[in-house]
């Protein structure tokens, strides 16, 4: 009877043993969470359709189904500069924006200085920097999205295009991140908005436009009124992710760094597909009659050093003079990543 009782009693505690892991493991899973997100940007725009095609279906094959991505709201319904107190206040979970569309981290820009994947940036310890700066000064997790593309320079007809080693005498419209790199190349910056370019372009006002993209610059039908574009891309830009700072704590560690890994697996496709929008936008333009200015190597490496030199110092350095230097220095590796491929 004792030998029984014995057995039964190894045999009771072996199940509820084995019903406490599975209640773990289900626990471990949670309940399925969809982040609400705000964007900066219409349901069309690249960064946008990329965040719900490659970023969301990513991230909840990443975690087994368990975070979604959907969206509920862009800037027809909070401003693009009033986005991070709604997303503070849990009204949001996750905003897809710019750096310069919030006051939390100006060092994020150091992203900008090279046209570089994603992985780069993270082996060379960017991408956890700016992670960290962004969780101390906002209290939110970020995550970038990083394009294949960068800056683009439209020249209107009467530009002479032979060389173009040096811009002195232009006058071009710029926003405020490259007027750095246009007056280290002699050129004077005129800020404009987008869709005043066209006229300006038209009337003579600048002698070019630099667009953060090749297909802003389509979208707004600069290739009428402009003749030339030159390649290869300026820097870069880069779109981010911010994450409501409880949501992102209530995720167990292994989520969280299953989120990772998703984002780093959508940054891949991210990369290639924006760069493909990018050429398919310059092909329909140069279908219409733009003409491509390819530098030459030894332009587009000066280009590239003048970018590099003036922007690492007013968009980054400049900004934080404590915080700045160690951003450069990894801009920095991953330029020198870049050069020795």
């Amino acid at each position: 009877m004792m030998r029984r009782f014995g057995a039964m009693l190894i045999l009771s505690v072996i199940a509820i043993a084995l019903l406490g892991a599975c209640g773990d493991d289900e626990a471990d899973a949670g309940e399925p969470v969809t982040l609400r997100l705000l964007t900066a940007w219409g349901p069309n725009n690249t960064s946008v359709k990329s965040a719900l095609e490659i970023y969301g279906p990513a991230i909840s094959e990443a975690t087994n189904g368990l975070v979604s991505i959907e969206l509920v709201a862009g800037p027809e319904t909070v401003p693009v500069f009033e986005q991070v107190e709604p997303l503070k206040e849990g009204l949001f979970d996750i905003v897809l924006q710019t750096d310069g569309y919030n006051q939390i981290n100006a060092l994020a820009a150091g992203l900008n200085l090279n046209l570089a994947p994603y992985a780069i940036h993270k082996e060379c310890g960017l991408v956890d920097e700016i992670s960290r700066l962004y969780e101390e000064r906002g209290n939110v997790k970020w995550f970038p999205q990083v394009h294949g593309f960068g800056n683009v320079l439209f020249l209107r007809e009467d530009v002479d295009v032979s060389n173009l080693a040096t811009l002195d005498g232009l006058t071009l419209r710029t926003y405020p991140t490259v007027d750095a790199f246009v007056k280290s190349v002699g050129a004077v910056p005129t800020v404009l908005a987008g869709g005043d370019t066209y006229t300006a372009l038209d009337r003579g006002v600048v002698d070019g436009a630099i667009s953060g993209s090749t297909d802003f610059g389509e979208s707004l039908s600069w290739d009428e009124v402009a003749a030339y574009m030159t390649f290869p891309e300026i820097g870069a830009t880069v779109a981010n992710f911010l994450i409501n700072i409880d949501v992102w704590n209530s995720f167990s560690a292994k989520t969280q760094e299953q989120i990772e890994e998703g984002i780093a697996k959508a940054s891949v496709e991210h990369f290639t597909v924006s760069a493909a929008a990018q050429k398919a936008a310059l092909d329909r333009m140069v279908a219409d009659g733009l003409e491509v200015v390819q530098l030459s190597d030894a332009v587009a490496q000066a280009w590239a050093d003048s970018w590099f030199e003036a922007t690492s110092q007013s968009g980054v350095i400049s900004r934080d003079a404590a915080e700045g230097p160690g951003i450069v220095e990894k801009a920095q590796c991953v330029k020198d990543k870049l050069e020795a491929a």
